[in-house]
């Protein structure tokens, strides 16, 4: 029996199985295709993903290669070139910049993965290359596929593309607030190429970076310029003998020079941050330093001239002209105090002895007329006749006018003992000073000793040269002394006077010596006349109590 659906069709079945095959086939095809898309999709992501994080890895290790401290603007352009030769696998890399007429481009980095780095001479000018150079203002960046066709590349062709063989390139402008400064250029020499989104993401970053470098080297520079201003100002005011200072809000030093240091015996590192009234033990002085630095915080004083005292570290008074005014702080946040300070405390001194000397001066001046009136009419009662007045008075004068002279070599600190007796024994007996023996140590005599010490060894002198040991020529003179307790002990001792008749009458000569060493300089004079001749002991203070100075 037959089938009755095959029924005068024998071939239908046959068909239908060839067109399931085929579109069996059809099927597996797409199946292989789509498998295939699949695989270049998969395997485009992969190749996509390690390009994304190799571009990663580079801008992660120029960012921290840019915020290293103190980071070199050539240094930093170099590992831009290399890293990004390398990440978007170019033959070269290249960073130019606008010369200070900003229509000039010149290669500052040219690097070349097959010879290194190299030095490029080429210009290129805005004003022959307007279309590149409008492209570069204009867009993040400039990827020209084929340089030969692009418009924008095409005007370079003939100066630069074609003699460094260069068939694509990717560029990105570099930009500093704004303002087109320069461009990075990444070439490729070979076939053709088409850059991606990813590479021409990358190239921008680039761009940035070198941005990033530029203004790093900018502040790196404006840091250098500010530390050698920094270094300039400190060894202008570490030069000063004056004290240089600035107190913030707190009375904290922000600044301070070395004069100021030194004198406070504190190390820099150290003042600096700490209190100005750390610095002074009497507070009552640093209370009124205070309220100063208070006023003119508030501007309720512009500034400050006056004359202060400081005693220092060693208890020491020192006294200062001291100038303050206000100024503004570094960083503009709050006000601050300038000081500047002058060591005046010998000025101070100088000025108090000077007036010391003054009142000295008019004490003595008086004392001195007063002494004048006195010896001219004891030495006139003493005299035979006016020659010998003359020649007394004036030997008298003559020790007094001495004293005065080698006072005022020392202005009026004082005099030396030897030097008082030399001059005053030279005059009777020249340079020979055979006849007289001085031994002690070295003295000074006070100011207000030397003039009557003088009258008395001149009293000493003539007497012996008159009467004494120094009349004769076998005679002579010790004078010994020592200073015991600030008490000057001299004794004046005469050998070669044996006969007693030969002594003088007490007269007026050795009266002066006793009541000048007693009235007058607060000691005591002890005259004797026996053989082998006048003895006279002096004992006087060098320095008087303070309620007894006159």
């Amino acid at each position: 029996m037959r089938d009755p659906g095959n029924s005068g069709h024998p071939d239908q079945s046959g068909h239908g199985q060839r067109g399931s095959i085929e579109a069996l086939q059809e099927h597996v095809d797409a199946l292989e295709h789509q498998s295939k898309t699949t695989k270049r999709a998969h395997q485009e992501a992969m190749r996509r993903e390690r390009q994304l994080r190799t571009h990663n890895a580079v801008l992660a290790q120029l960012s921290m290669n840019a915020l290293r401290e103190g980071c070199d603007e050539h240094v930093a352009r170099r590992e831009i070139v290399t890293a990004a030769a390398d990440a978007l696998n170019v033959s070269r890399v290249g960073i130019w910049l606008f010369g200070d007429d900003g229509q000039t481009l010149r290669a500052v980095e040219l690097f070349d993965r097959q010879g290194g780095f190299a030095r490029c001479q080429t210009v290129i000018r805005a004003d022959r290359y307007p279309r590149y150079f409008e492209a570069l203002r204009e867009n993040r960046t400039l990827p020209a596929h084929d340089v030969h066709r692009d418009s924008r590349t095409k005007e370079l062709l003939h100066d630069y593309l074609e003699p460094c063989g260069i068939t694509s390139m990717l560029d990105a402008p570099v930009r500093i607030g704004g303002k087109l400064v320069g461009v990075i250029c990444h070439e490729h020499i070979g076939p053709q190429r088409e850059w991606t989104l990813d590479e021409q993401t990358f190239a921008g970053s680039m761009g940035d970076f070198v941005s990033l470098s530029l203004q790093m080297g900018k502040r790196n520079e404006m840091e250098a310029a500010i530390k050698r201003q920094r270094e300039y100002l400190r060894q202008i005011i570490d030069i000063s003998p004056n004290l240089v200072f600035v107190l913030d809000e707190e009375t904290r030093f922000v600044l301070a020079n070395k004069a100021l240091c030194d004198l406070v015996s504190v190390p820099h590192q150290e003042l600096i941050g700490n209190s100005a009234m750390n610095l002074i033990k009497d507070q009552e002085q640093a209370r009124r330093l205070r309220k100063m630095d208070e006023a003119i915080l508030r501007q309720s004083q512009l500034s400050i001239d006056c004359e202060e005292s400081f005693t220092d570290r060693d208890g020491k008074q020192r006294w200062f002209h001291l100038i303050k005014r206000p100024i503004t702080s570094v960083d503009g946040s709050g006000k601050q105090v300038l000081g500047v300070a002058s060591d005046v405390t010998e000025r101070k001194l100088y000025q108090e002895h000077l007036a010391s000397m003054v009142r000295e001066l008019d004490h003595r001046v008086k004392n001195n007329l007063f002494a004048v009136m006195i010896m001219a009419e004891h030495t006139a009662m003493g005299s035979n006749d006016i020659d010998e007045y003359l020649h007394a008075f004036n030997g008298r004068m003559r020790s007094m006018a001495i004293g005065h002279e080698i006072l005022a070599k020392t202005n009026w600190q004082g005099a030396m003992l030897v030097e008082v007796i030399n001059s005053l024994i030279r005059p009777y007996v020249g340079e020979n000073l055979r006849h007289v023996t001085l031994d002690g140590p070295d003295v000074m005599l006070p100011a207000r000793v030397a003039p009557a010490m003088c009258m008395m060894i001149h009293e000493l002198i003539t007497n012996a040269m008159q009467h004494g040991a120094l009349s004769l020529e076998e005679g002579r003179v010790d004078v010994l002394w020592k200073v015991e307790d600030q008490t000057l002990h001299m004794n004046w001792i005469e050998h070669g006077t044996q006969d007693v008749a030969q002594f003088p009458q007490r007269g007026f000569g050795m009266e002066l010596i006793e009541r000048t060493a007693a009235h007058q300089l607060r000691g005591d004079a002890q005259l004797s006349f026996e053989p082998p001749g006048l003895r006279c002991e002096l004992n006087i203070p060098l320095k008087l109590p303070a309620d007894r100075h006159e």
